[in-house]
């Protein structure tokens, strides 16, 4: 009995020690995760807007797929906003960044985050399928002058695309009113 306290009460130090550790690297290496992780978001935004001078991230209202929102500056002009969404394809999350100009076109997609089907749900990423939003805006969507041509065997990560799209449509069809 008591080699086996003696056991628990070592393991239990160890443990103690370990996520002491753990923690401290973690608090010390965060500051440049995030300064990292901002740089990376920032350089995406730059491609889908490379006239922008800045990039104003806003609070994005009650929303299930979009998760971040920035007006796009150049100077005190809006040229547009960038919507973040997530959404679950059929692998996991699908992350999509999707631009829209003043004017409510979309002017550039791009997929963030995706782990799905290799050579099938992957087909997201091909500029045949995500380039068939650029120019889409709200009103022409809802009309139906749009169509959506969904990839060959991988429904559930196109439609997934699909809803992002609709939703970063319809917060800026909100902000715009």
């Amino acid at each position: 009995m008591k080699s086996e306290l003696k056991i628990v009460l070592v393991l239990s130090a160890v443990c103690l020690v370990a996520g002491l550790c753990l923690g401290a690297v973690y608090k010390v290496s965060y500051p440049s995760i995030e300064a990292r992780r901002k740089a990376d978001e920032r350089a995406q935004l730059k491609q889908l807007f490379p006239q922008a001078d800045s990039f104003e991230e806003k609070e994005v209202p009650d929303s299930k797929i979009i998760k971040k929102c920035f007006f796009v500056k150049q100077g005190s002009k809006t040229l547009g906003y960038v919507f973040i969404a997530a959404n679950y394809g059929y692998s996991g999350d699908i992350e999509l960044m999707v631009g829209v100009d003043e004017k409510g076109n979309i002017a550039g997609t791009r997929v963030l985050v995706q782990a799905e089907t290799p050579g099938l749900g992957t087909r997201i990423e091909e500029d045949s399928f995500i380039g068939q939003f650029n120019g889409w805006n709200y009103s022409d969507y809802k009309s139906g002058k749009v169509k959506f041509d969904a990839i060959t065997g991988s429904t559930i990560s196109s439609k997934a695309v699909l809803e992002e799209i609709e939703a970063a449509l319809d917060l800026m069809n909100k902000i715009k009113k």
